[in-house]
């Protein structure tokens, strides 16, 4: 079976360009590895809506998804437990990375723990700030970042 990589898509907030991205990324990853080699799920946070953290025990602490308390837990817990790695597509908002990946991250521990992830970033200055902070993040929690992060950044706009 091949693994399985989960391309999850920071921002929540409308309008939305990171839809676009993701679709971009898996694309051209697409293009170069067939589903043969890995299967590339996207993981939309805004269509997982987790609520602010609401679990009473600490992620560290719980070893298997059964020990949260909520459904929306669990589930969550299961569908991160199922890929053996990741890619962040994360704008960059007010030189950080937006509060719904790092809620949707808290959730969990051990469920990270050891897994390969890359940051992709993107927004009006590429979102290297917004990168950066959320590598510090998965290393916390022991994932292997990759080092090489990519930023995308937007043309500039013009001020109507």
């Amino acid at each position: 079976m091949p693994p399985s990589i989960g391309l999850i898509i920071c921002s929540q907030r409308t309008p939305r360009a990171g839809p676009q991205i993701g679709t971009f990324i898996h694309n051209a990853i697409r293009e170069s590895y067939p589903a043969e080699k890995a299967t590339i799920t996207t993981i939309d946070l805004a269509e997982w809506n987790l609520p602010l953290y609401n679990e009473s025990g600490m992620p560290s602490r719980i070893s298997s998804a059964d020990e949260y308390e909520h459904e929306h837990t669990k589930a969550w817990s299961r569908e991160i437990s199922r890929h053996e790695a990741f890619i962040f597509v994360t704008p960059q908002y007010n030189w950080g990375y937006p509060a719904s990946v790092k809620n949707a991250i808290d959730y969990l521990f051990h469920e990270w723990k050891g897994k390969p992830a890359l940051v992709v970033s993107y927004g009006g200055h590429g979102g290297g700030k917004a990168a950066e902070q959320l590598r510090q993040v998965l290393q916390g929690l022991r994932m292997r970042p990759l080092e090489r992060m990519i930023g995308l950044k937007f043309p500039e706009m013009k001020e109507e």
